[in-house]
C-alpha cells in the first residue's frame, strides 16, 4: 500500500465507557466570523474574544481546547464524561459554533429551542479554551449549560434532573437537537417556518445534519446463496452515528469481523428454494468520513432486568480498518484510526455508579 489514512473513532461502551480515536493533532478551532455583516451582537462577541476592545473591529481567533473538569450537579456526571469526549471533534465542533452565530440574524436567543444550543458553544469557547478571558468561570458555564438542558423537551425524553441516566443516549439526543437547530436556520434563510410542513416536506435536511456529515456510516453487506455463488443481494444500510457491537469479545477488531460475516436464514428467489438457506454476509464501509462512533452493549435483558455485563475488552491504541473499509478492500490505502478519548462508567447498574472521561491529547 502507498498510503495510510489516519481517522478519528469514538467507541461508544454503553454505560461502560466511550472510546474516541483519531489524529496526532492538538484541538485547535479557528471562527471564521470576519464577515461584520454576518453578526450583529457586538456584546456577545466581546464576550467570546472575537470583537477588540480597542478596535471596533472583528477579528479572526485561534481556539485551543483543553481538559478542564466540570461540576457533577447532581447526577450530571454522565453529560459531563459525553461533552469532554465531544472536544475532540474539533471539525463537528468549528461547525456547531459558526451555525450558532448565525442564529444571531435569524432567531432570537431569548428562544427557548436555542438556549441549549447557545449555553453549550459558550461552554466549549468560554469555559474550555485557554486563550479566553477568565471573566466567565466554568463552573458558572456548566450550570447555565445543565439548566438549559433539563427543559420540557429533554424531560420528555426522559432526562429527569438528578436522576442518573444513559451516556450513549444523551449522546444520540444531544446531536440530534443539535441537527434541528441547525435545519431550523437553514429553513429560516429560505424563508420557510418551521410549522409550515408542506414547505419542509420539500426540505432536504440530510444537506444540514451534521450528525449524519461527520458520523454517518454506509454499510453495505451482500448476502450469498450457499447453493450459487453468483446468486448475490446487496442491501445498503445507512447508520447514524455509531455501530452497535455485543459484547463479550477480546477485541474490537474481532467483534467488527463478526458482524460483517455472520450468516443469515433466508430463501433464494434465484433457486426458488422453498425452505431457508444459510446465507453468508460479507460488508464492508463505504464513504468513510474519518469518525467511527461504536457502542459496546454492556447490559442484556435477563430475568426481567437488565444486568450488566462485567467482563473485560481489550482496547487498543491504534484500531486497523483494513479489512472493514472499501477504500482498503478495493487497494486505495490503508485506514488505521487512534485512541483519543474513553468515557467510562464505574458501576454494576444503569441507575447507579459514576461516569468519568479521560482524553488522550497528542
Amino acid at each position: 500500500m502507498d498510503s495510510v489514512d489516519n481517522h478519528q473513532m469514538c467507541i461508544d461502551l454503553g454505560n461502560q465507557g466511550d472510546l474516541v480515536y483519531q489524529n496526532h493533532s492538538p484541538y485547535y478551532l479557528e471562527v471564521n466570523t470576519t464577515k461584520p455583516d454576518q453578526i450583529l451582537n457586538d456584546n456577545l462577541l466581546k464576550n467570546f474574544g472575537l470583537l477588540s476592545e480597542d478596535q471596533n473591529e472583528i477579528k479572526s481567533i485561534e481556539i485551543q481546547l483543553v481538559n478542564r473538569g466540570l461540576k457533577n450537579l447532581h447526577n450530571t456526571c454522565y453529560i459531563n464524561s459525553i461533552i469532554q469526549c465531544l472536544n475532540v471533534f474539533s471539525e463537528y465542533l468549528n461547525k456547531l459554533i459558526e451555525y450558532k452565530f448565525e442564529t444571531n440574524d435569524f432567531m432570537e436567543f431569548n428562544n427557548e429551542r436555542f438556549a441549549l444550543l447557545d449555553s453549550y458553544c459558550s461552554l466549549v469557547y468560554n469555559g474550555f479554551n485557554v486563550n479566553m478571558d477568565r471573566r466567565i468561570t466554568i463552573d458558572s458555564l456548566t450550570n447555565d449549560f445543565i439548566n438549559d438542558f433539563f427543559c420540557p423537551f429533554f424531560e420528555n425524553l426522559g432526562f429527569i434532573r438528578k436522576q442518573q441516566q444513559d451516556a450513549h443516549e444523551f449522546f444520540n439526543e444531544f446531536l440530534n437537537y443539535n441537527d434541528r437547530r441547525i435545519i431550523e436556520v437553514e429553513l429560516k434563510k429560505l424563508g420557510i417556518e418551521i410549522e409550515n410542513e408542506c414547505q419542509i416536506a420539500n426540505f432536504d435536511e440530510h444537506r444540514f445534519s451534521l450528525s449524519k456529515k461527520f458520523f454517518s456510516i454506509d454499510v453495505h453487506k451482500i448476502f450469498i446463496c450457499p447453493r450459487n455463488d453468483n446468486h448475490c443481494i446487496i442491501k445498503e444500510e445507512l447508520l447514524k452515528n455509531l455501530i452497535e457491537l455485543a459484547i463479550p469479545f477480546d477485541t474490537i477488531e474481532e467483534n467488527l469481523a463478526k458482524y460483517f460475516t455472520d450468516s443469515v436464514e433466508k430463501r433464494c428467489d434465484e433457486c426458488n428454494s422453498q425452505e431457508n438457506l444459510q446465507f453468508m454476509v460479507q460488508g464492508f464501509f463505504e464513504n468513510f468520513e474519518g469518525y467511527l462512533i461504536i457502542q459496546l452493549k454492556r447490559f442484556k435483558f435477563e430475568n426481567n432486568k437488565f444486568e450488566k455485563i462485567t467482563k473485560y475488552v481489550n482496547i487498543s491504541l491504534s484500531l486497523n480498518l483494513t479489512n472493514f473499509s472499501s477504500d482498503s478492500l478495493f487497494g486505495k490505502n490503508e485506514t488505521y484510526l487512534e485512541l483519543a478519548a474513553i468515557s467510562l462508567h464505574h458501576g454494576n447498574s444503569i441507575q447507579s455508579g459514576h461516569y468519568t472521561s479521560k482524553l488522550n491529547l497528542f
